[in-house]
């Protein structure tokens, strides 16, 4: 009889347990769903108010921010509950100073949630979605106008040494949009790494068999329907192994810009394109005792020189150009690694000594070290800001 008893009210506490348990889910279920409900419209308006060119709503809707995320969720559930009856008269229910206060609280996370997802988004990326017949407009015509952005460019090999090194000068204005990428490519073309300002085009990089390509562009007299440079360099990065097939690829493409493409590849060989809509010429050493190349936003080839234009800013083409001839040759050998590092830096003479008030500086700098299979970038102008190891892609 005993026994018969002690399970009889066994029975019945755990009833008793499982109707609370099954009342304080449905209870926990209704304060998510309506937290969820309210904080997720809420969180929208806070990160746009933190996200407000108007500094004042901004500061506003940052100090709310920091309060909310710095203290915890219990004394935002006390402060609820209590202070409106101690302030106003006027109080919540525990259930309704429940949701409140969680809604504040989430609302606070989902906001910086938004905000960080919004301000990843490319500034390029705004908008509605563009026709594609205006970006094959914009791509394919891009370098085919007259440019803005003015780089040095270097090549040399020696027993020791095979390197790639350039400066890319840009708008300071604008600086912030250029960009590094690895692109691992499938359907038959190579996968490279590369800098650019352009987009999907490439100013340079070296691709995973071992082919650097660095452009320079030059003031276009003429254009013609055809690829335009940063098209061109992609184009020779995805398609090619080496120099020697780069500069066959090259005589097949139709051309519509005017520019000097230097390249490298681990075999040692080096060379200068300087090319237009109407010709091609090809120079693998720009002296007979030194192996090395160079080049700036203008012609020096005897066959190419009749296509500058004099009457352009060039932003010191000419100097620059003098500055790396100049190092090379007085050099006279003993090219290395901290030889290109000091040369793009300014060390050697103008080369990246910019005066930023005016507009325009030196944005990234790389060497690629094709005998150790290695790149070095600075992350800025290569006189203020250190060269250091890219590890991302391997060639």
């Amino acid at each position: 009889m005993i026994e018969f008893l002690s399970e009889y009210f066994l029975r019945i506490k755990i009833g008793k347990l499982l109707a609370v348990m099954l009342q304080s889910t449905c209870v926990s279920l209704e304060v998510f769903f309506l937290t969820l409900i309210f904080s997720v419209p809420l969180a929208l308006f806070i990160c746009f108010g933190r996200m407000s060119a108007v500094k004042i709503v901004a500061g506003i809707t940052n100090l709310f921010l920091l309060i909310i995320r710095g203290t915890p969720l219990m004394l935002q559930l006390i402060f609820v509950y209590f202070a409106p009856q101690m302030i106003f008269g006027i109080g919540f229910d525990r259930f309704t100073a429940a949701i409140v206060a969680m809604v504040i609280n989430y609302a606070a996370y989902f906001a910086e949630i938004y905000r960080g997802g919004i301000q990843s988004i490319p500034f390029g990326q705004y908008g509605q979605q563009c026709d594609v017949r205006i970006l094959q407009a914009v791509l394919f015509s891009m370098y085919s106008m007259p440019p803005s952005c003015n780089c040095s460019c270097f090549a040399f090999t020696t027993e020791q040494e095979i390197l790639l090194g350039r400066n890319s000068d840009f708008l300071t204005e604008i600086e912030r949009l250029n960009q590094n990428v690895v692109y691992k490519l499938t359907d038959g073309v190579y996968s490279f790494t590369g800098n650019t300002t352009a987009f999907v085009e490439i100013e340079d990089g070296v691709n995973e068999h071992g082919l650097a390509v660095g452009l320079t562009s030059v003031y276009p007299n003429q254009c013609k329907p055809g690829f335009n440079a940063g098209m061109i360099v992609r184009y020779l990065l995805e398609k090619c192994k080496n120099v020697s097939e780069a500069v066959s690829y090259l005589y097949q493409l139709p051309i519509a810009s005017a520019q000097t493409l230097t390249l490298a590849d681990t075999r040692g060989a080096i060379a200068v394109i300087e090319c237009n809509a109407e010709k091609i010429k090809v120079e693998k050493t720009l002296n007979s005792n030194l192996s090395f190349v160079c080049a700036t936003n203008t012609f020096h080839l005897s066959e190419m020189v009749g296509y500058n234009n004099d009457k352009i800013d060039n932003w010191f083409a000419e100097e620059r150009y003098q500055t790396l001839y100049s190092a090379f040759s007085e050099k006279n050998g003993g090219f290395n690694l901290p030889f290109a590092e000091k040369l793009l830096s300014g060390d050697y003479g103008f080369l990246c000594q910019y005066d930023r008030s005016t507009g325009k500086d030196t944005v990234w700098s790389v060497i690629y070290d094709m005998k150790r299979h290695k790149i070095y970038r600075s992350e800025g102008n290569p006189g203020r800001h250190k060269f250091k190891e890219d590890t991302r892609f391997q060639f």
